[in-house]
């Protein structure tokens, strides 16, 4: 007679292995929501940047800010340009002596949980966020 010894998983290691999986699990996406989250608001962030950049320019080459801009499109934040102090019937297209520029979690993305919510920039170099103040530092 052959004392062969089973093959295969009982049930308990089985078990275990489910608990440990679950645990991961628990651990691991709210930390890569978080590691995303991040990593789109610093893109929104650098698109920012690059308008700031753009629209100074224009400020330096016509002597005001735009009181226009078309923003740029995007699936995950909606961007507003906001000409401020235009003088009243100037026609001059570049009127404005300041402009906040806005990026805005769209309803219904991932961007909506998180914590920093609205980005803001001035033409005045001022960085706010709706979440707090260190969501620039990023």
């Amino acid at each position: 007679m052959s004392n062969a010894s089973p093959k295969g998983f009982t049930l308990i290691e089985l078990m275990i292995v489910v608990a440990i999986l679950g645990i991961l699990y628990t651990i691991a996406l709210p930390a890569y929501s978080s590691f995303l989250a991040r990593g789109h608001r610093v893109e929104a962030q650098q698109e920012m940047i690059q308008i700031v950049s753009i629209v100074e320019r224009q400020y330096s080459r016509n002597g005001g800010y735009p009181n226009d801009y078309v923003e740029p499109l995007s699936d995950l934040y909606t961007y507003s340009y906001t000409p401020n102090n235009a003088q009243a019937g100037e026609i001059s297209v570049f009127s404005s002596t300041s402009f906040t520029l806005t990026a805005t979690p769209k309803s219904g993305t991932p961007q909506t949980t998180d914590n920093c919510g609205t980005l803001s920039v001035t033409s005045a170099g001022v960085y706010t966020a709706t979440g707090g103040a260190d969501c620039w530092d990023s």
